[in-house]
């Protein structure tokens, strides 16, 4: 009979315990809280901001990309823009 007592006596003392636990921690904010939202707020804001100047930035990279193909085609065919940008051929004594 004693042992029962203090065996419902430790339940209701855990009982209570884990009642004030989980109160407690319902109001208690985790510490990475703060950095997800930022994170989220600007990842938003980064997506936004490229839906907004998609045109240009497609203009951009389409001159960009096109100025690179047509370096590399010259490279390949031998030719260049200009004489200033004219490769020289060192001379060994040859």
């Amino acid at each position: 009979m004693i042992r029962l007592i203090k065996i419902s006596k430790l339940v209701s003392q855990y009982s209570n315990y884990m009642k004030v636990k989980l109160q407690g921690n319902k109001l208690v904010k985790k510490a990475g809280d703060d950095k997800l939202v930022i994170s989220l707020v600007l990842i938003a804001v980064g997506v936004v901001l490229c839906f907004l100047y998609r045109n240009q930035i497609i203009s951009v990279l389409t001159n960009a990309l096109t100025a690179l193909n047509s370096k590399i085609d010259n490279m390949f065919d031998g030719t260049v823009d200009g004489p200033e940008n004219e490769p020289t051929i060192p001379d060994y004594g040859n």
